[in-house]
């Protein structure tokens, strides 16, 4: 799973299997955001939004939890 941690001069910075890698922005599309989770694909990555919106959920219940 590759995840975006950050968006600076120009790079993504994500994390994938916990090995933090630079990712020209060039090569993600144009709506990347921090948070979003990539899948590498022929011509570049593309935002699988399913796996973005499982892994909100997850820090939502997490936060409920360390919040109650």
């Amino acid at each position: 799973m590759i995840i975006v941690d950050r968006i600076e001069g120009g790079f993504a910075v994500v994390y994938n299997e916990n090995k933090r890698e630079d990712i020209p922005l060039e090569k993600l599309p144009q709506t990347v955001r921090e948070g979003d989770v990539l899948v590498s694909c022929e011509d570049g990555y593309r935002i699988d939004e399913q796996a973005v919106q499982k892994l909100k959920e997850e820090n939502m219940a997490l936060e409920d939890e360390l919040f109650k």
